[in-house]
């Protein structure tokens, strides 16, 4: 099963200075835009902005994000390994199938499967 670190979100509190920071500050250049989520890319691994909201369920401020080829196949291996999976994997309305589960700190990390790939 090979699994590839594929982008990291950030999930930040004033969401246009962040973004102003990594696009004009560091230069980054933008992959995908959107009024709440903003994908930089920066070589091989995208850094993804995400707009926090008290309502969120992300409180780490952070996820991962693996791509696998073959979700069911690396939810049934990495099952056998003992990870724990937040609920079955799902079908997201931006093209991908996605299991989240979580790291011992309670970071969200989500192992994903798109579908144009």
């Amino acid at each position: 099963m090979a699994v590839n670190l594929s982008y990291i979100t950030l999930f930040v509190g004033d969401f246009t200075e962040c973004v102003s920071f990594y696009r004009n500050g560091l230069g980054l250049k933008v992959a995908h835009e959107s009024p709440s989520f903003v994908q930089f890319r920066t070589g091989g691994t995208v850094l993804a902005l995400h707009a926090a909201t008290d309502s969120s369920r992300h409180t780490r401020g952070l996820n991962l994000h693996f791509d696998v080829p073959d979700l069911a196949d690396a939810v049934t291996t990495l099952r056998a390994r003992g990870v724990r999976f937040d609920g079955e994997p799902k079908d997201e309305p931006w093209g991908a199938k996605v299991a989240r589960t979580t790291d011992p700190a309670g970071t969200v990390v989500e192992i994903v499967q798109w579908a144009d790939r």
